[in-house]
């Protein structure tokens, strides 16, 4: 938007003092801006580089004249070759853009790089991307975080908030989380939109700062306000909850629903989460599973287990243990736990599809390493039986003994009758093995 102000600015100047020139009066309307148009076309053609980048830009964008990139490009590589740093930004952006005709990212990195040196904060900003991804072949995580500084200490805000993001990871040095915060509501005053959620989940969580839920949703709301489609529904949730804010349904629906339409997976599955759980007049299965189905078919793994578990319980659907099945499995394949868990469970009973044990000992095992004490539970009891594994009783009290060091009683009472079978040493070497499980799963 500044860039857009700026270029309309000289625009602007360039066409009154055309106008002058040629002796036109103020008022005519159409004919003063075409006329100015043609005042700045003569300049470029007479070799001015300011004229020869504006015309540029005003054939780059379509603005007053056709969209015509091969004239952009000419005139902003005229301009650029001068030394003018707006031309050779764009210039930079033209050989960044895939569809332009002319994508070569180490020709834009050359331009931005120009731009760059001479101060030019957007282009520093483009530097710092280039170095920090790899693009144009220059990946170089120390020199990124210099040039986005560059570009922040100028007050651009993209710069600010990448620079804060560095810090927050520790990217291309160490991890300052005070910098971060510092760097995020710079950029959040200006009005970055991913800078004020950032913002938002440090009071959310009291991360560095102090736990503030309404300081949290000011940000969100301003974030949201603006179009920002990860905080309408962190906001909508606040909502739901309360949290910062009254409680209120329809608003959370209001955010819920922007961010929705906008295709956001994350909304669609809360959306869904709503009108299946809801205890109140809002539930509506119809609406739960067109949600949770737009969410699933996105890749959300959460909203596909949903979907599993409404088909497997027949929630407002008829009952279909494949659809279950279909669902559970691509939940599962993504690493979501819960699914896991379920899909083990159905293959180890056999009640609903065909009994598998050695499928069920695999997604038992994968949440059992993800921390899920009753998967953990039925793996020890897969060990003790040789159920779709080698039967192995120091395997099985280990798991046994790593679900009940949580307190959870089935796996107590398995493990303690497991123990009156076993010698010292294999209890001894049991307890050293569930040592070792229990540095190492998740949850």
């Amino acid at each position: 938007m500044a860039k857009f102000f700026i270029l309309l600015f000289s625009m602007c100047s360039l066409i009154f003092s055309a106008c002058s020139d040629l002796n036109v009066t103020a008022g005519v309307g159409d004919e003063v801006d075409q006329e100015g148009i043609k005042a700045i076309e003569q300049k470029a053609l007479n070799g001015d580089v300011q004229s020869q980048f504006i015309l540029g830009v005003m054939y780059k964008n379509g603005e007053s004249v056709s969209k015509d990139i091969n004239k952009a490009f000419g005139l902003l590589e005229q301009s650029a070759s001068q030394g003018h740093a707006n031309a050779q930004h764009y210039l930079g952006e033209i050989f960044q853009d895939k569809d332009s005709g002319y994508y070569d990212l180490r020709k834009a990195a050359k331009w931005f790089l120009q731009a760059s040196k001479q101060g030019y904060a957007p282009s520093q900003s483009k530097i710092g991307d280039f170095l920090l991804t790899g693009l144009g072949g220059m990946k170089n995580l120390d020199q990124a975080r210099i040039w986005y500084r560059k570009a922040a200490m100028q007050g651009f805000a993209e710069a600010q908030y990448q620079l804060a993001h560095m810090y927050l990871e520790g990217i291309g040095g160490e991890r300052k989380l005070l910098d971060s915060i510092t760097w995020f509501k710079k950029a959040s005053i200006q009005g970055h939109g991913p800078a004020r959620f950032q913002l938002a989940q440090f009071y959310i969580k009291g991360e560095g700062v102090l736990k503030d839920q309404h300081e949290a949703v000011t940000w969100l709301r301003r974030a949201a306000e603006q179009g920002h489609v990860q905080s309408q529904p962190k906001l909508g949730e606040l909502y739901l909850s309360g949290s910062g804010v009254a409680e209120s349904d329809l608003e959370a629906l209001k955010w819920l629903k922007l961010a929705s339409d906008q295709g956001y997976a994350h909304a669609q599955f809360v959306l869904g989460e709503f009108y299946h759980k809801s205890k109140s007049s809002h539930r509506d299965f119809d609406q739960a599973l067109s949600y949770y189905l737009q969410a699933a078919q996105k890749g959300h793994a959460n909203a596909q287990f949903q979907l599993g578990e409404m088909y497997r319980q027949g929630d407002g659907i008829p009952r279909d243990y494949n659809q279950a099945l279909r669902w559970y499995t691509l939940s599962a394949e993504q690493g979501y736990g819960d699914a896991q868990l379920s899909l083990g469970i159905e293959y180890i009973m056999g009640s609903r599809i065909a009994q598998n044990p050695k499928l069920a000992f695999k997604w038992l095992r994968l949440a059992a390493w993800q921390g899920y004490e009753h998967a953990q539970t039925i793996l020890g009891t897969m060990y003790q039986n040789g159920i779709g594994v080698q039967q192995d009783n120091v395997l099985a009290y280990a798991w046994y003994n790593l679900a009940a060091s949580k307190g959870y009683t089935e796996a107590i009472v398995q493990r303690d009758r497991l123990e009156v079978e076993m010698n010292t040493d294999s209890i001894l070497e049991a307890q050293n093995f569930t040592r070792k499980l229990f540095a190492v799963t998740s949850k």
